[in-house]
């Protein structure tokens, strides 16, 4: 009865090593659908694939970022697919990040078991002296096919993607709020950060055809605008004595252009004999 009893122990203790070495394996892999942000800087990066627990869910895969995802309401749990699940009430989540370096940017990327509709509060971002969250400056979503669920048929699964700008805050410590509809499975959760700040290409500078016309005896100035280009309009009566374009006076104040035509009446036109008008454009 000893020896069996020593066999038996020892099969169990090599069943027990094997399942943790395979386990320990598993959750060392990223998913390859996830897109790869072209980040200058220093780069941050967490991938959670696979949930355990629904409470300060660490990453599975990190490099250089601390970070958390917590279940803050509902009644998600951890399925057999290692997803978070809930099938009596909708769920919040909170992902909670922090970085040594002022953050530039920073992109959140998730898969949930569900179509876009799902998705009943969208990604909201904190950070230390925001009164309310920040709304993500741009985002996508797209579908990666359906999986076949027991009961419920082929269920359709949806990538999502929020990028946002933080050029205009200092960031280190930042919570992400967002929330999922019942019956849906958050699946993958992915967060790339970067310290670069996003440099945005100015819009090009498009020249314009000037008009004119007499508006109760006074000269008007008619010209197109485009959005992203920036008017000012400079005068002169003596071009001998008037130096650059720059030292002339300015009629009115800069004006931002926005896809309409724009008429300036100059009131004190009538007073001169002569008036030379010229406008300088910046982006």
């Amino acid at each position: 009865m000893q020896r069996n009893a020593t066999m038996l122990n020892s099969l169990y203790t090599r069943f027990i090593l094997i399942t943790v070495g395979f386990a320990t394996q598993a959750l060392q892999a990223q998913w390859a659908d996830f897109d790869e942000p072209n980040y200058d800087g220093i780069t941050q990066y967490s991938e959670w694939e696979h949930f355990i627990t629904t409470n300060n869910a660490t990453p599975d895969v990190a490099n250089g970022t601390n970070g958390s995802l917590s279940e803050t309401t509902g009644a998600g749990f951890p399925s057999s697919t290692l997803n978070i699940y809930s099938y009596s009430l909708d769920t919040k989540f909170s992902i909670y990040g922090s970085s040594t370096n002022d953050l530039g940017q920073l992109n959140l990327q998730f898969v949930i078991w569900g179509s876009e509709d799902f998705l009943n509060l969208e990604p909201l971002l904190q950070v230390t002296g925001s009164e309310t969250g920040i709304a993500a400056d741009s985002s996508n979503h797209a579908s990666d096919g359906t999986i076949y669920i027991e009961g419920q048929g082929d269920i359709e699964i949806t990538v999502f993607s929020f990028f946002w700008d933080l050029s205009e805050y200092i960031v280190t410590d930042y919570q992400i709020d967002f929330g999922l509809a019942v019956h849906t499975s958050l699946d993958k959760v992915r967060i790339d950060t970067s310290t670069a700040t996003l440099v945005t290409e100015p819009e090009p500078i498009v020249p314009i055809e000037v008009t004119t016309s007499i508006v109760d005896d006074d000269i008007a100035l008619n010209f197109p605008t485009y959005s992203g280009n920036y008017y000012q309009i400079k005068w002169s009566n003596d071009l001998t004595s008037a130096g650059t374009v720059n030292n002339w006076n300015d009629l009115g104040t800069l004006i931002a252009g926005n896809g309409t035509v724009q008429q300036i009446i100059d009131p004190d036109s009538s007073e001169d004999e002569q008036r030379f008008y010229s406008i300088i454009i910046t982006n």
